[in-house]
């Protein structure tokens, strides 16, 4: 439905040098069937990730900013006055008159984050909490790390994972982004459905 097509979707997500958030993935060739040597082993020390924030509305993706460092509120802001408004000039949206979705994070609901948003006349989407299901920003995070780890040789330096993640995120079409979005009424359906409990998505 057109309700959802000014609709911004933004969120936070991190991505590992050897493995994400309990999907373990393996650097190889594409070609090469996957062995036991080919299983990167768990390191005590080292490894690492990178963390970034990103957004998408149906007509495609917008910037994707690093985040170095723990983030508050102040950070956050800033990440607004970077990220969304350079994302909303790319995809040709007019601030006042999209509606943004972030989740229920205390920096992103805090009140010096929601005055900054209302003196931008930025209005947010009211979310559930506890309610990723619906949230299809969360799709496009595993589509990226997915992709990420489908490159051939692991990267050397977060700068080089952090590269590859722009290039990934880049890359993601218009019409992924359409078919995200236009599953957000059968997603809220499902959770509905399932009285807030675990839905497919």
């Amino acid at each position: 439905p057109e309700q959802w097509a000014n609709v911004f979707w933004t969120g936070e997500s991190k991505i590992n040098f050897h493995g994400s958030d309990g999907i373990h993935y393996v650097w190889k060739k594409s070609s090469k069937t996957i062995t036991s040597r080919d299983v990167i082993p768990t390191l005590k020390f080292g490894g690492g990730k990178v963390l970034f924030w990103g957004g998408f509305c149906k007509s495609g993706v917008g910037d994707l900013i690093l985040i170095e460092g723990n983030m508050d509120a102040n950070m956050y802001i800033d990440i607004l006055r970077q990220g969304c408004f350079s994302s909303l000039e790319i995809l040709g949206l007019d601030s006042s008159k999209i509606v943004l979705m972030q989740d229920n994070d205390p920096k992103h609901k805090a009140k010096k984050t929601m005055e900054y948003l209302k003196s931008q006349r930025i209005e947010t989407l009211e979310w559930p909490p506890q309610s990723p299901d619906i949230n299809p920003i969360e799709n496009l995070w595993f589509v990226l790390k997915k992709r990420v780890y489908n490159y051939a040789s692991p990267p050397k330096t977060k700068a080089e994972l952090f590269t590859r993640c722009v290039e990934v995120w880049n890359s993601i079409t218009k019409k992924e982004c359409e078919d995200l979005v236009n599953s957000v009424p059968k997603r809220i359906e499902a959770v509905i459905a399932a009285k807030g409990g675990y839905t497919k998505y």
